[in-house]
């Protein structure tokens, strides 16, 4: 992957005791498959967070997702990420 050009990503969080799993399927591969890099997570108080980590549910998702975008070049290597087309 490394040398090619940037690609826009999709991050898409789920809510509604969905899981991240639920997002793969419904959107991640199309993406996938069309180019883009995807980021998934679960929000504040959804499945793996209330079973793995003990947390609550809460409802200030800017505090959840801010780090999530700030942070994207963790999973995938900088070079591949368009900055300017974090959807």
């Amino acid at each position: 992957m490394g040398g090619e050009e940037k690609r826009p990503t999709l991050t898409v969080g789920d809510g509604y005791d969905g899981c991240q799993e639920e997002i793969v399927d419904a959107l991640g591969f199309a993406a996938l498959e069309r180019g883009w890099n995807v980021i998934t997570y679960e929000g504040p108080g959804q499945p793996t967070g209330c079973r793995n980590q003990n947390l609550d549910f809460r409802t200030e998702w800017e505090k959840d997702v801010t780090p999530v975008v700030d942070d994207s070049s963790l999973d995938v290597p900088h070079d591949e990420i368009d900055s300017q087309m974090i959807e």
